[in-house]
């Protein structure tokens, strides 16, 4: 086990992100841009009127938008891209098998880092919240995982007790939620634009927890999105396709970087079992 300390980083400071005032943050600062932000919505409908998108929603009241462009932020999911023929690919099946466990204030160690450690079919994530709760995920293959599991009730607990260094980090607390698997695959929609719509963040593609791009990946894309939208309406009608080719590329240039990140993890492991 060894530090990897941000002041060798040439890209700057990690960050833990308590999501929730994040996502708060950001509404209040598009609110203050001008943006029409309703809380604890529900969605209606949601359908084509002529060349515009009717949506009707549900918070306090009972809204309908009228918008001539609809911009697809639903995660992984890409709902609406899905809706409108787009298909993910997937290159890989990398699955993440998160659970939390309950760590009173008082309890917590002077650790604030993030904890990574590689195992024999995958690696494991670890790390506390704002609660004082502390997350970790398994990352593994899910035909691995799903095998695994058939074949031996308490699988996920034997791989949680087989680690060294995660399984001391959270012992003596208890198990508040979890196992839950979820897919953390690096995957892309084959399209990311069209003339009515678009998709950004994990919509449009999504990389693997290991990078820890995923929240600087999506305000890259949403800021880029932003841009092509602007010049779209501007009369630049390139700008979208622009916008996909900047999508393209973001990801040829992740997949590079992956394959760099494994290819390191491998190499090491064989030193470690050279070594033993």
């Amino acid at each position: 086990m060894y530090d990897n300390d941000f002041i060798f980083n040439p890209h700057g400071s990690g960050w833990h992100v308590d999501r929730a005032r994040f996502d708060r943050m950001l509404a209040r600062a598009a609110e203050d841009a001008g943006a029409c932000v309703c809380r604890r919505a529900r969605l209606i409908s949601f359908e084509e009127s002529g060349k515009e998108w009717r949506i009707e929603m549900a918070s306090s009241e009972l809204r309908v938008f009228h918008t001539r462009l609809a911009v697809d932020a639903t995660g992984r999911t890409a709902w609406l891209a899905h809706r409108q023929g787009a298909k993910r690919i997937s290159l890989d099946h990398l699955v993440g098998v998160v659970s939390s466990f309950s760590h009173g204030p008082e309890e917590r160690d002077a650790g604030h880092y993030t904890l990574l450690e590689s195992v024999e079919d995958g690696w494991w994530y670890s790390a506390f919240l704002p609660n004082s709760d502390v997350v970790t995920a398994y990352m593994t293959d899910a035909d691995l995982y799903a095998k695994g599991s058939r074949a031996e009730a308490n699988y996920w607990r034997r791989k949680f007790r087989h680690t060294k260094h995660t399984s001391r980090r959270v012992n003596g607390v208890v198990l508040a939620s979890g196992p839950l698997v979820v897919a953390a695959n690096s995957s892309q929609i084959d399209r990311v634009v069209a003339d009515n719509w678009l998709a950004v963040g994990d919509a449009a593609m999504a990389f693997d927890p290991l990078s820890g791009q995923g929240i600087s990946k999506a305000l890259d894309s949403g800021m880029k999105a932003a841009d092509a939208i602007h010049a779209y309406f501007s009369g630049r009608k390139s700008s979208f396709d622009d916008y996909a080719d900047a999508i393209k590329k973001s990801f040829d240039n992740y997949l590079a970087m992956r394959n760099n990140y494994y290819q390191t993890r491998d190499a090491m492991a064989e030193i470690s079992f050279l070594a033993a």
